[in-house]
């Protein structure tokens, strides 16, 4: 693995203001970080498509590649209980 994203994991396992993050502050220290360092190119709208329309909702992010859909992401706050939106993630993925 990348020694960049493993320095970045290991300082997000000790940032204590982390928990404190809201939804939005999430997506810009951790969820673009985290996808820049993977190699997604951040500024391709192509690539990496925020507010993603699915039917009528948003996705907080598509990655595609090659203009295909390949992995939604929906951002929450860090201190946030993921498990009650596995089926708002799973809908997504399902409807499209």
């Amino acid at each position: 693995m990348n020694e960049k994203l493993l320095d970045f994991i290991s300082k997000l396992k000790v940032d204590k203001n982390i928990s404190f993050y809201n939804e939005a502050a999430t997506k810009q220290a951790v969820i673009l970080r985290l996808l820049s360092l993977l190699g997604w190119n951040l500024f391709e709208s192509e690539e990496i498509c925020p507010e993603y329309s699915v039917g009528s909702k948003l996705v907080d992010y598509s990655l595609r590649i090659n203009k295909v859909n390949k992995v939604f992401l929906e951002v929450k706050k860090i201190s946030e209980e993921l498990a009650k939106h596995q089926e708002q993630l799973l809908g997504y993925a399902f409807q499209e």
